[in-house]
């Protein structure tokens, strides 16, 4: 296999995974920006983690297996997938 092929081919299976992997970040339903706690456990269940609260102003962290909820005051501000390295 000369360069070109090969380059040809890392390519484009470097675009399928980059789609796929935005699929998937579409696809999994998050916790949105405003939702409360009591909500966010009536609809995506309880965390495998509560972290305590840190800083000013505080912000607590709830993990679940796949992504992390962060909150100030009670109400959702960001919620991120987590990512493995080691598992790919």
């Amino acid at each position: 296999m000369n360069f070109i092929s090969f380059h040809h081919l890392f390519s484009r299976v470097l675009i399928v995974t980059l789609l796929f992997s935005s699929f998937l970040t579409f696809a999994m339903e998050l916790p949105q920006h405003g939702m409360s706690k009591s909500r966010v456990l009536q609809e995506f269940g309880s965390p495998t983690r509560k972290l305590p609260a840190v800083g000013q102003p505080p912000i607590s962290r709830w993990v679940y297996a796949d992504y992390i909820v962060y909150f100030q005051d009670g109400y959702v501000i960001n919620a991120v997938l987590t990512h493995d390295p080691a598992s790919h």
